[in-house]
């Protein structure tokens, strides 16, 4: 019997079940957080009101009951009435169909940028905070130098040397900015779990550097990751539209909501407010939506 169990041990049986223990144990991590998110009223209305843009996002001309770029200048600068639920704008046109429709670009430009910036980030925080030493100090030093600088002035300066206003262009500026945060936040979390067992575990058994990274470290990692996500996401939608706003986001023919908030602010005299609250109100919901996001995931993976 003696034999027997000397051999299970050996053949690493019992690193088998703890392994096995382990993965039993995360499992029922998840199941108990994602049950408390689901029971969360945080989450289920920021759930509702952030895939509702993003739905809009995707399938905008076919919710929007008008052409958000047909004109009617007989009817231009009207409050909400008929068919016009939003009003119109000084050219005509619906408001409420073109909130519909701009909700395309500031959603998937600050999901694309803020998508494009954890990657980065997290790959340079989890290379700085592994192997510490002069690599750590190149990569958080220059990200000190970007971050020295508050992010939307760092985001107007970039975009306002670059003559192109493209979408891309917007999305990459972004991930450019917010990268350096990420990778702070991703070499924060690492530095905690370089010096834990599995991780010692893992060189010891020759695992290969990028197998401990992203195999052993990252999904340790990954809910203060997916806070941060969060975090920067409702970031990304302030700065796109502040960008807009200040005329030095994407083209000004764009319908989104900074640029419909500029182009009407003008008109808050009295003889228009419809075009510029409902734009300003799109912003401030999807804003709140993520927000109480985060608050839930933060919440859920405190417990």
């Amino acid at each position: 019997m003696t034999s027997v169990v000397n051999d299970a041990q050996v053949n690493g049986a019992p690193a088998s079940d703890g392994r096995m223990r382990a993965e039993q144990e995360a499992k029922s991590r998840r199941n108990e957080r994602i049950r408390f998110l689901l029971k969360k009223p945080s989450f289920i209305i920021g759930s509702i009101i952030s895939l509702f843009w993003l739905a809009c996002a995707f399938f905008g001309e076919a919710i929007a009951p008008q052409d958000p770029f047909v004109q009617d200048p007989i009817n231009k600068l009207k409050e909400p009435y008929g068919a016009h639920w939003f009003g119109t704008d000084n050219l005509g046109r619906d408001v409420f169909s073109r909130v519909i429709v701009g909700a395309r670009l500031i959603v998937l430009v600050a999901l694309a940028a803020t998508i494009i910036s954890a990657v980065l980030g997290t790959i340079l925080g989890l290379v700085a905070g592994y192997y510490k030493g002069k690599v750590d100090e190149v990569i958080m030093r220059t990200a000190d130098v970007f971050m020295s600088v508050p992010t939307i002035v760092l985001a107007l300066l970039i975009t306002s040397s670059v003559s192109s206003k493209s979408m891309w262009v917007v999305i990459l500026i972004i991930a450019l900015v917010f990268t350096p945060i990420v990778a702070r936040t991703a070499r924060a979390s690492v530095l905690g779990e370089a010096e834990l067992d599995y991780v010692a575990a893992a060189t010891l058994r020759t695992e290969k550097t990028p197998h401990i990274l992203f195999k052993e470290v990252l999904p340790n990692v990954l809910p203060s990751l997916l806070v941060e996500f969060t975090v920067r996401l409702g970031y990304a939608i302030f700065a796109i539209a502040t960008l807009s706003f200040l005329g030095t986001g994407v083209s000004p023919e764009s319908p989104d909501w900074g640029t419909q908030v500029a182009t009407h602010r003008g008109f808050l005299n009295g003889l228009n407010v419809s075009a510029t609250l409902f734009p300003a109100l799109a912003i401030a919901s999807l804003s709140i939506g993520v927000n109480l996001l985060q608050d839930a995931l933060s919440e859920a993976f405190e417990r």
